[in-house]
């Protein structure tokens, strides 16, 4: 799923080699929104903003399938053991179209109607999955497609929420930081951080992380809701943080990246470009590879902040840049995916 687990993790603990290797590009009929693809074996699936689903053979980048709909798909899919579940939201319909797909039979399963635009990023769990609509309706569902949970809090939602173990966190565009139990449904707590969010949220063991429309990063205590640290970017913030449970990085429209100590907010360095930063970096041991709108990725040494160097393109590039078995993913506007291999001497 997108950011690898309930939490959101955009950390790879390995060393980035110094070399790629292109592999393949490919292109969708439809443009990337700022999510990233999902990976199950030797299958790549990407979503575009045409409606839709594309799997691509992650050796050769050759079309296996694709399912293609009326509408838009905003969000990553998940996969589950060959069954891969997405949202369509539906143009001029006041409702989005939650789908199951046989991943090797090639067809749909069952298709769900939902109330309203669902644009937040899907959680993944152990038997169950849960997405935030943005009218701000909480929805659970198991793999068989039957309703386990419906929960409204009543406003609205831009942010993609995060999940560990029993607990959701999600951040209401207005501000409220909510803790709901997925067993009962209920609300745990539900605390103000009076500004304005359409970041994703990112969680650790005992921290959450979400940037605001002024630029500020907020750390907030897990256990009741409380800031424990602000730190300022001074410009919108709408890529979600990206850490190692060391350093939290924090990317702005602004085209600067900061780096921030995650116990207290200290700012370690920062980067400042003419870019336009709105997709989760990737970070390596060695290395924090961040998306610019303005046709690059940027490849920063994440100790010091050093541009160690860049990689054009020629278009926008509006993807999370995802690793998976030894392969960089880079999705760019009008649709296309390159595939990179590492090379390691």
């Amino acid at each position: 799923m997108f950011g690898q687990i309930p939490e959101r993790s955009f950390y790879y603990p390995i060393d980035f080699p110094d070399s790629l290797e292109l592999l393949w590009n490919k292109s969708t009929t439809g443009s990337f929104s700022n999510n990233s693809v999902v990976i199950e074996g030797s299958f790549v699936f990407t979503s575009d903003l045409a409606g839709n689903i594309f799997c691509f053979d992650t050796n050769e980048g050759k079309v296996i399938g694709a399912d293609k709909g009326k509408g838009e798909i905003a969000v990553s899919p998940i996969l589950n053991y060959g069954i891969m579940f997405y949202i369509i939201t539906v143009p001029n319909k006041p409702h989005s179209i939650l789908i199951s797909y046989d991943i090797r039979k090639g067809e749909r399963l069952k298709e769900i109607e939902i109330e309203g635009r669902v644009g937040n990023e899907m959680i993944k769990l152990e038997d169950s999955f849960v997405f935030v609509s943005d009218n701000g309706v909480v929805y659970k569902y198991d793999y068989l497609m039957q309703k386990i949970l419906e929960h409204d809090i009543k406003s609205k939602v831009t942010s993609s929420p995060a999940a560990t173990g029993d607990r959701l966190y999600l951040v209401t565009y207005t501000g409220e930081f909510i803790c709901i139990n997925l067993e009962k449904g209920s609300v745990i707590y539900n605390e103000s951080l009076n500004s304005n969010f359409e970041s994703a949220l990112v969680v650790t063991d005992k921290y959450g992380f979400i940037g605001d429309e002024n630029g500020t990063l907020f750390a907030v205590n897990l256990k009741d809701g409380s800031i424990k640290w602000k730190a300022e970017t001074n410009t919108k913030i709408k890529a979600p943080p990206v850490h190692n449970n060391e350093i939290i990085y924090s990317a702005n429209l602004g085209g600067s990246v900061y780096a921030f100590d995650i116990e207290n907010g200290e700012n370690m360095w920062t980067y400042f470009s003419d870019g336009l930063f709105n997709a989760p970096a990737a970070l390596f041991n060695n290395i924090l590879i961040q998306p610019d709108v303005n046709r690059k990725l940027i490849f920063l040494n994440p100790f010091t902040g050093e541009l160690l160097k860049t990689m054009e393109f020629d278009s926008r590039v509006k993807m999370h840049p995802t690793y998976f078995n030894n392969i960089l993913y880079i999705g760019i506007d009008r649709g296309e995916l390159f595939a990179y291999k590492l090379i390691f001497d």
